[in-house]
């Protein structure tokens, strides 16, 4: 038996600390006050106060959610002033609570409040023959009336779609120049006003006026294009005179750099904004800010109507445009980069949270849903034009192609080809005729899963295949696929239907691609900044410059797992795809991303 053994002393419990934890604090703001008006301006800041309910209280944590983060303590008396930005508009919540000396959190106080939200267009006209809007307003204003020689021009915007084309020409005492009309009152050019529209000159001659107001001797302001310089050379502008007399001096915000001859034909967005309060003109080209310009004048009413397809000056009607017009939008307000681009609220999120008017239309989706449940050759297209996807070969025995179960990607459907002669286009064998799906001399996106047949250990294919592709009689104007000499993914443009041509860009992966590991592929051509960029699993892998602009729009069928060429179709892909999609339109640098992670 043990004794005289001395134990340690066991440690004392704490004593709880004393008191209740604080009590939920008040906030209080007299730039965003708790009631039912909206104030400010999201981004715009403003002071909130905090003040204790209860004693000992030696920090607040604030944040614009739940549970908050941001802590500021408490150096002197009950209360503490932060100046805070709401993050969106409409409806804010701001998170507080107060913390004692011993740490202890009280509960939160949910301070809710509202933020002015920017008035929506007062006239949108998308211009377009879908749903048969033509020259009807789709949000606000009244309807265009269209007068003189204005044609539907089928295939330059969108595919399988047509916009109007406005003729400068009177070839006739009957065939006059043409033009659409509508009275908006709402619409005060001696205020803050901003109108965007998307524009195809067919020529660079001479000032034209694709938008503009009418007035008595001036016309309120024109948006087109200015001939500027000795000698004058073309450039996008917004115009507005100084004054309502047809001699007043004119402010014009414009693109230093002249338009390029190459852009005849190609749609560029303009965007012209009127800001009253600091008597300034911007002008944004594609969504970027490309000119500033004082107003030096007293902003004046244009009484007249408004007008797509011509000016006014000297008091009648004049810089006619030539060429096409589609999606003309009226703010009166200045409209900013996020009315054009999206308003991102969260700063953590990859899509925004309210898109702006330049996001692309999607023009293709096949998910392949549900393919490989029944015994055929065709997928559906999910988009309103309805170009489904059909095979090749695959009632061939053995066969070349087919819809397959595959758990290891979306939609657990892919299309595989046997890399010899299986491939899948837009062609139905029902109506044989081609069936493009993009207008590839212009801005667009491609995007699909991909994974090259074999093990891990084996060896990458010897032959470059294709993935997906849109040509001619020729050759592709793109191809978005596998490179054999270096075994990476690649995507290429091509300037014309000319298969002896080298190809125009090719944008490479920075790494080989892996057999048997499905991959996210995408391929984007920017017409604006005359870039290509191929994408991997949602990160750009690789990019390249376009020496010149494409000379052609493939007028042929998409197809996926092969590609055209010279004697016939050629490229075939070893491997399965899914999940295919593609975009028309400037795309957005959050796109790609948002589409692989919802996935």
């Amino acid at each position: 038996m043990l004794t005289g053994l001395l134990l340690p002393a066991s440690p004392a419990a704490a004593d709880p600390p004393p008191g209740s934890p604080p009590l939920a604090p008040t906030v209080t703001s007299t730039d965003y006050p708790s009631d039912a008006t909206s104030h400010g301006g999201r981004g715009v800041a403003g002071d909130f106060t905090f003040t204790a309910n209860s004693p000992d209280v030696t920090a607040f944590v604030y944040g614009w959610s739940n549970p908050a983060g941001t802590t500021v303590p408490v150096d002197d008396g009950p209360s503490v002033t932060v100046s805070l930005a709401p993050p969106r508009d409409g409806l804010n919540v701001l998170y507080v609570y107060a913390r004692d000396s011993y740490g202890r959190p009280g509960p939160t106080t949910s301070y809710q409040f509202l933020v002015w939200s920017p008035p929506a267009p007062i006239g949108r006209w998308p211009m377009i023959d879908l749903d048969s809007q033509g020259f009807r307003a789709s949000t606000g204003g009244p309807d265009l009336v269209p007068g003189g020689d204005v044609t539907w021009t089928p295939d330059t915007y969108l595919i399988e779609a047509s916009t109007p084309s406005f003729d400068a020409v009177a070839e006739t005492p009957e065939n006059v120049p043409g033009a659409a009309t509508a009275a908006v009152p709402q619409l005060d050019t001696s205020g803050s006003f901003s109108v965007a529209a998307w524009l195809r000159p067919a020529d660079l001659t001479g000032d034209m006026t694709a938008a503009g107001q009418d007035g008595v001797d001036a016309g309120g302001f024109q948006l087109g294009i200015r001939q500027i310089g000795d000698p004058p050379a073309p450039h996008w502008a917004f115009t507005m005179p100084t004054g309502s007399a047809a001699a007043s001096p004119l402010a014009s915000a414009y693109r230093p750099a002249p338009i390029a001859a190459s852009d005849a034909g190609r749609w560029t967005h303009l965007m012209g904004a009127f800001d009253a309060a600091t008597g300034s003109l911007q002008l944004y080209v594609d969504g970027v800010l490309a000119a500033e310009a004082p107003y030096a004048g007293t902003p004046w009413q244009a009484t007249g109507p408004f007008t797509v397809g011509r000016g006014f000056a000297a008091g009648e009607p004049d810089q006619w445009w030539r060429g096409g017009i589609t999606n003309v939008i009226l703010w009166n307000r200045v409209a900013h980069s996020e009315d054009l681009n999206g308003v991102f609220w969260d700063p953590d999120s990859i899509r925004p949270d309210r898109y702006g008017v330049l996001a692309p239309h999607r023009v293709g989706l096949w998910p392949l849903d549900g393919a490989a449940d029944c015994w055929c050759g065709d997928a559906f297209d999910y988009d309103r034009w309805s170009r489904n996807l059909y095979l090749t070969g695959w009632e061939d025995f053995p066969a070349t192609s087919g819809f397959v179960p595959d758990d290891g990607v979306p939609g657990r459907n892919a299309a595989w080809f046997d890399g010899q002669s299986g491939y899948a286009s837009t062609t139905s064998p029902y109506d044989p005729v081609p069936r493009p799906v993009l207008r590839t001399d212009q801005s667009f996106a491609v995007m699909a899963w991909a994974r090259i047949d074999g093990g891990s250990e084996d060896s990458l294919p010897g032959e470059d295949s294709v993935v997906l592709a849109q040509g001619g009689d020729e050759t592709d104007a793109f191809q978005l696929g596998y490179r054999a000499s270096d075994g990476r993914w690649v995507f290429r443009v091509r300037g014309s239907d000319d298969a002896t041509a080298p190809d125009l860009a090719v944008a490479a992966s920075g790494s080989a691609a892996q057999p048997d590991e499905w991959t996210h592929v995408a391929g984007v051509y920017d017409a604006a900044s005359a870039t290509v960029t191929i994408h991997i699993d949602g990160v750009v892998a690789g990019s390249a410059p376009v020496p010149s602009p494409p000379t052609w729009s493939a007028p042929g069928s998409m197809t996926l797992g092969a590609g055209v060429g010279a004697t016939g179709m050629t490229g075939f892909f070893p491997g399965r795809v899914s999940r295919i999609e593609a975009y028309s339109g400037i795309i957005p640098a959050w796109l790609i991303p948002d589409r692989y992670a919802s996935q």
